[in-house]
């Protein structure tokens, strides 16, 4: 075994990664001893930015082969521990003091599953368990062309596989910011060759039914995962096959077999999100919201543990709570429970308003904030809360200042409490910002007729009408 030194080694392979590079080596700059970047043919400045960050560069052909890569860049590693990353991810800034501890207080040969959460363009991210750290100098290496992996190495040495909560973010399945159809086309080709050679076994079908999920072809998708399902496999694998399926069977409307698979997925492993969530968007479909209610609430009930030791399942989805209490509050809503629905979404809205004014949400917080304004309006309206109506009108006027339905809605609302003054200062505002529209103009001359102006409700009149000179 080759003499090493205390601490990590960060082992990386690159190629065109300008993008991201720079956020991810930030993340790690203050966990790791030792850099070592591997590139495989950049031609932008993805070497100059490893060099800025003293990282040592190694260059290495590419030949179709990510376990080749890899391996090349734990040749150069000097240290006790070794941690992977790819360039589209970055760590948790909470988990370098996790990492620092367990790194100190286990025993060689071990391997860490971390949390890999990616970031897949909606509000609810997908989430992985998957091995990132491990001992260095017990020739342990990667297989596989193409989703590389390292777990058969560490169980030849029976080494220890221990779950720990530290969290890497994923954007690389993000459409917005990478090309998945360039990148999931190179997967595919080379998970077809690894069925070739294995093809017994499920990884392969199972990993190009989620390339081809990851492009839209979900025939496809559904033709391998059938492929890759098989009653001997480990049950958080059923489970997650099952789970995919159904996740495909609700993109494409076919309802009963969504709820089927999600249902056996459930009933097999119960520490999960999507399974649930699957049965939530069922019985919506359905305008069952009684049971839709009971999901909700079973998945409630297990949530906080769930967002902090994560799910069972690989390629789960993880949703904040936030977005639960969401779904919860629609859900009384249409059981026609306003009371109780305006409650969560009143809680919802104070938890969230001060870091949205802050702009101290991310993207998608920021629109289930604005989603839930939106739907506390209507579920004010519906139960005849004008000051309610008032004041949430008010806030969604301050953020769509240009919004006409937001002006017409408050000016509604201050009539129906009779606060004539205020709802003719609305009218008056709208009439600035959408001149000539004359549904307002109406309005206003509505507003002088009952705040008893005859003249000034004449003048709109004809205004409205389009005639100047007054008689």
């Amino acid at each position: 075994m080759k003499k090493l030194k205390p601490g990590i080694s960060l082992c990386m392979i690159v190629k065109d990664e300008e993008r991201s590079l720079s956020r991810c080596l930030q993340s790690v700059k203050n966990l790791v001893d030792q850099i070592i970047i591997v590139d495989t043919g950049s031609k932008d400045s993805t070497v100059d930015i490893a060099k800025s960050f003293n990282a040592e560069i190694f260059h290495f052909d590419w030949i179709d082969d990510f376990s080749a890569a890899r391996n090349e860049s734990l040749k150069y590693a000097n240290r006790e521990w070794i941690i992977f990353l790819d360039a589209d991810e970055y760590l948790d800034a909470k988990s370098v003091d996790e990492i620092k501890s367990f790194s100190s207080a286990y025993k060689h040969p071990t391997a860490f599953e971390f949390r890999v959460l990616s970031d897949t363009g909606t509000q609810n991210p997908n989430e992985s368990r998957v091995i990132r750290m491990f001992s260095n100098g017990f020739q342990i290496s990667f297989n596989n062309k193409v989703h590389e992996q390292i777990t058969s190495s560490i169980k030849k040495i029976n080494a220890k596989i221990l779950r720990v909560n530290a969290k890497i973010f994923h954007d690389g399945y993000n459409e917005s910011v990478v090309d998945q159809k360039s990148k999931q086309e190179r997967n595919i080709s080379l998970l077809k060759k690894m069925m070739k050679e294995e093809p017994d076994f499920y990884y392969w079908p199972y990993n190009l039914a989620i390339s081809y999920m990851s492009i839209g072809k979900n025939d496809l998708a559904v033709k391998y995962l059938n492929k890759s399902y098989d009653d001997n496999l480990h049950i958080n694998i059923k489970s997650a096959i099952l789970n995919l399926l159904g996740g495909i069977y609700k993109t494409e409307g076919n309802w009963s077999e969504s709820f089927s698979n999600a249902q056996k997925s459930i009933n097999m492993v119960q520490n999960q999100f999507l399974g649930y969530l699957l049965m939530i968007y069922f019985y919506n479909h359905k305008k069952d919201y009684n049971n839709e209610l009971k999901y909700i609430n079973l998945l409630q009930s297990q949530h906080d543990q769930l967002l902090k030791n994560g799910s069972d399942l690989n390629n789960d989805i993880s949703i904040s709570s936030k977005n639960l209490q969401n779904l919860k509050a629609i859900a009384l809503y249409n059981t026609k429970d306003f009371d109780s629905a305006q409650r969560v979404f009143d809680d919802l809205l104070i938890e969230m308003k001060n870091k949205f004014y802050k702009k101290d949400l991310n993207k998608y917080d920021e629109e289930l904030y604005i989603n839930i304004l939106k739907s506390s309006i209507g579920c004010a309206r519906d139960s005849n809360n004008v000051d309610k109506v008032i004041d949430l009108v008010q806030e969604y006027i301050e953020i769509f200042s240009n919004d006409y339905n937001g002006y017409s809605l408050l000016g509604e609302a201050f009539t129906i409490a009779n606060k004539y003054n205020d709802a003719l200062k609305v009218y008056l505002k709208a009439n600035s910002l959408f001149p000539d529209n004359t549904d307002i103009q109406k309005k206003i001359a509505t507003m002088f007729t009952l705040l008893g102006n005859e003249k000034k409700a004449e003048e709109w009149l004809y205004k409205m009408a389009g005639i100047s000179d007054l008689p």
